[in-house]
């Protein structure tokens, strides 16, 4: 759907990526300085410090990410909007997408920014815990698993915008359609 939307309507995404981009500015701005702040402590040899800014980080973009839901799903209803070849205004569209799947949308991209902490708090057990067996296959699932999660939010949004259902419905079918099509997906997302 992307790829034949991008073709025909190339200059159309310019005003759209400038409504879209702020609202991942905080997430942006805090993953750039904590990111910085993390580097410079391992650099010094202060890891548990290194940590303790990483903890903070997981949790404060938790927050951020979550803001960009609603916009998630706008910006799918415009795609939708374009590649059925209806071309309503822009702004307009955009605010009914916020406004029709603001519930939905903010719930989910709650449930996934929370896989950000969930992944770090693996990746600092597995890192001072050792490499025993059992925490290395664990975290490998885990990661398995949340990226299997993550897949799942390429078909949530679509699905969002396009059937009314509930929260729990949507991500259930997302998570179905995104194991059954798995080598898709991965082509999606190196795409």
């Amino acid at each position: 759907m992307f790829l034949c939307v991008l073709s025909d309507q190339f200059f159309s995404f310019i005003p759209v990526n400038f409504l879209y981009i702020p609202f991942f500015i905080p997430a942006l701005l805090l993953s750039v300085s904590y990111g910085l702040q993390v580097v410079s402590l391992f650099e010094a040899g202060n890891p548990m410090e290194a940590v303790r800014t990483g903890n903070m980080w997981a949790f404060l973009m938790v927050p951020c990410l979550t803001l960009t839901g609603p916009a998630k799903a706008a910006m799918t209803l415009l795609m939708k909007q374009w590649s059925e070849e209806r071309f309503p205004p822009i702004g307009k569209t955009l605010w009914k997408g916020v406004r029709e799947n603001w519930k939905n949308a903010f719930a989910a991209s709650f449930l996934y920014s929370l896989s950000i902490p969930v992944l770090w708090y693996n990746i600092v057990v597995l890192l001072t815990s050792g490499s025993s067996t059992f925490g290395i296959v664990l975290f490998v699932l885990l990661c398995l698993a949340l990226t299997l999660l993550l897949l799942s939010a390429i078909a949530l949004f679509p699905s969002m915008v396009t059937y009314e259902l509930s929260l729990k419905q949507h991500m259930k079918n997302a998570l179905i359609l995104t194991m059954l099509r798995l080598p898709q997906f991965l082509l999606v997302l190196a795409a």
